[in-house]
């Protein structure tokens, strides 16, 4: 067992201060050795609690350390003892988001699990309630039996009350309803929000060979800040844009500092040209939940038809339609992800999925250098369906400028978000050692969720994404073609590393850190492309806080992965030279940027 504690780093909440007392005759410890215990899919060292993190000696007597977790030691053997511990050792499981999804009136999940088998269940999916449904049917008025007759054993029915009663019970239906006396005056369920949060685990994370955390020890010389953090809430509803307002740099989602100096006017033309129309409330998103579950694949939308009467998809004859004429939702259809079905020779069990996405102006909340970004309700394929008046949710959908770098942007960032594995754009209980990082931070997700990379097809059902090999950045032209969609999660509003604590820098710093890890880059690291929201995720909305904030990184349209920079560059030499130098330049100068962003100090991650 632990026999001290190191100093306090100053500020700091999470740290390791406990160490494990070695046996001077163990065995030493090499770090190719080291037993995997209970890990995230990452592959990190993970505990439960901070209190579950050990300083450990590699070599009795010789204060070479590193840090291990509970379930480390536990495989380990030495010196530990079960019966000493006051809680039992579990596994990672993921922390799922407050559930808004729900099937549709008429159908019902035919895989019902209660929530206490699902916490003892390492096997159910995020899938499990929605794989297939049971049609319901009304019964009509006059079948429903006017008197019914319940035989049930004592207590079955009055919960075990101590009296004398009837073997049997009789029932009639009540042929009246006075308002003032209604018979249930409870709001039907269907239109509220669950008041039981989702099961909390999915499958177990296999241990990987990887990420150990050897790190030197050192005195942390950052100082904790108490201010409070984030700016405003993110789901306050947005004031309508004029529009023929340009595009700003102090915006929520990327503003490249690399990106061209090119002017905005064709963008500022394309919406003076657009009338602005009288909107449905169906444009409207508030009162809206945001989607922060992942969209089961059995309804992810095939086709989304976008209802956009402000052209924000640039359509090229968007201005030559004559006046009156009704605006009919365009077509797009999913480029990523691919699922099985989306295979050659597989047939369809099915329709395809149709989705609805309504594009506004007023719902705009992010600029950049070359795309919008919206909050847009969008109405999921049936039957499935929202916590919500109109069972719609909202997404951030992101939209090209009609440039051909923007879109190239564009379609490289939906390339990006296709390839990450899903575990990165989820939350798992507990916490994590990621190596550079000496101290744990939460085990959290570093990316949005990926709702889909949408293109548009043609009247003769022909894909319109083209792009521009000769075209670069800094001399971009002009496209006649509409623009892409990329749907995600929103995740808040830009960082302010000022107001930070030393904690939630090392947390954001992480995140980083756990991107280099598995060979890619985001890019542009700078604090605008940083998001923080209230959270914890797994509560509702209204109790959220931004003392338990929850970060993501955004913004990978120059994001780049080991594979193809490889590529890339080996292609653009006469004579091979091995890139990984190079790369390693890169990873380099995104650390340095990251630390300089979010005000991190020598030895203080």
């Amino acid at each position: 067992m632990p026999a001290k504690e190191p100093k306090k780093s100053q500020g700091r909440v999470r740290d390791v201060r406990r160490w494990w007392e070695r046996n001077l005759n163990g065995p030493i410890i090499p770090r190719t050795l080291n037993p995997p215990g209970f890990r995230t899919p990452e592959g990190y060292v993970w505990g439960h609690k901070v209190e579950d993190f050990f300083w450990i000696q590699r070599i009795p007597g010789v204060n070479a350390m590193t840090i291990w977790s509970r379930s480390m030691l536990k495989e380990f053997g030495e010196g530990y003892d079960e019966v000493e511990w006051d809680e039992p050792l579990v596994p990672p499981r993921v922390r799922r988001p407050w559930p808004v999804l729900k099937m549709a009136e008429g159908y019902s999940a035919s895989v019902v699990t209660p929530i206490l088998k699902l916490l003892e269940d390492h096997s159910v999916s995020v899938e499990a309630r929605f794989l297939k449904t049971l049609e319901r049917h009304s019964l009509p008025l006059d079948s429903v039996p006017q008197e019914l007759a319940a035989y049930a054993p004592l207590g079955a029915i009055d919960g075990g009350c101590e009296h004398e009663h009837a073997d049997e019970v009789s029932y009639r239906i009540r042929e009246d309803d006075p308002s003032e006396h209604p018979a249930n005056d409870r709001p039907d369920p269907s239109d509220s929000t669950p008041k039981v949060p989702m099961n909390t685990n999915e499958e177990t994370a296999n241990p990987s060979p990887a990420a150990d955390a050897d790190v030197e020890m050192a005195d942390a010389g950052t100082e904790g800040v108490n201010a409070a953090v984030g700016s405003a809430d993110a789901s306050e509803p947005l004031a309508a844009e004029p529009l023929d307002e340009k595009p700003t740099d102090d915006s929520c989602t990327s503003n490249e500092d690399d990106a061209s100096d090119v002017s905005e006017t064709e963008e500022t033309q394309h919406e003076q040209q657009a009338a602005s129309p009288v909107l449905g409330p169906e444009f409207s998103a508030e009162g809206l939940p945001k989607l922060e579950e992942f969209i089961p694949e059995v309804y992810f939308p095939d086709e989304l038809m976008v209802h956009d009467p402000n052209n924000a998809t640039h359509q090229p004859g968007f201005k030559t339609r004559n006046e009156g004429e009704e605006l009919k939702p365009i077509k797009y259809i999913r480029l990523w992800p691919k699922f099985r079905r989306d295979m050659e020779g597989c047939e369809r069990e099915m329709e395809p999925r149709v989705g609805h996405l309504y594009l506004s102006k007023a719902n705009r909340f992010g600029t950049g250098n070359h795309s919008y970004v919206y909050r847009a309700p969008l109405s999921l394929p049936p039957p499935l369906s929202a916590h919500s008046p109109d069972g719609r949710v909202t997404v951030a959908a992101k939209l090209a400028y009609a440039r051909c770098s923007a879109h190239n942007l564009l379609r490289n960032e939906g390339k990006v978000y296709n390839a990450f594995p899903k575990y990165i754009q989820q939350e798992y209980c507990g916490y994590n050692i990621v190596p550079q990082c000496r101290f744990p931070v939460p085990a959290t997700a570093i990316v949005p969720k990926f709702y889909g990379y949408y293109v548009p097809i043609d009247e003769r059902g022909d894909i319109c994404d083209n792009h521009h090999d000769r075209c670069r950045e800094s001399e971009p032209c002009d496209v006649d073609w509409p623009s892409p969609i990329l749907l995600m999660e929103e995740c808040g509003n830009p960082v302010e590393p000022s107001k930070f604590t030393v904690d939630q820098r090392t947390e954001c710093f992480s995140l980083i850190q756990r991107l280099h890890y598995m060979q890619l880059t985001q890019g542009s690291f700078y604090v605008r492309n940083i998001m923080i929201q209230p959270g914890p995720l797994t509560l509702p909305p209204a109790e959220r806080s931004y003392d338990t904030p929850s970060f993501r990184i955004i913004d990978f349209g120059r994001g780049d992965s080991w594979e193809t920079f490889r590529e890339k560059v080996s292609s653009q030499r006469y004579i091979y030279k091995e890139p990984w130098d190079d790369w390693s330049m890169v990873l380099g100068d995104e650390i340095k940027r990251a630390r300089s962003e979010l005000l991190i100090d020598d030895f203080g991650f």
